[in-house]
């Protein structure tokens, strides 16, 4: 990222959970032509946020995260 965007980021974090969502939405209407995709991430959003909230998906962290991508690029470099 450039400095500008960095400082926007740096910015953007300081604001509260809605106003970044609806921060989030805007910088992304604001590259999707087509509602109709954009209305669809915005339902994916909303279905794993639901997911999480309820409990049905467990969040892990970045760094298991990483160590499961590099264990799959292993198996399957491996194969």
């Amino acid at each position: 990222m450039t400095t500008a965007a960095d400082q926007i980021f740096n910015d953007a974090m300081t604001l509260g959970n809605d106003e970044r969502i609806a921060l989030a939405e805007k910088l992304i209407g604001s590259i999707v032509s087509d509602q109709e995709i954009f209305e669809a991430h915005l339902a994916v959003g909303q279905r794993r946020l639901d997911e999480l909230l309820s409990g049905k998906v467990k969040p892990i962290s970045r760094e298991e995260l990483k160590k499961l991508i590099q264990q799959s690029l292993r198996e399957n470099s491996a194969s």
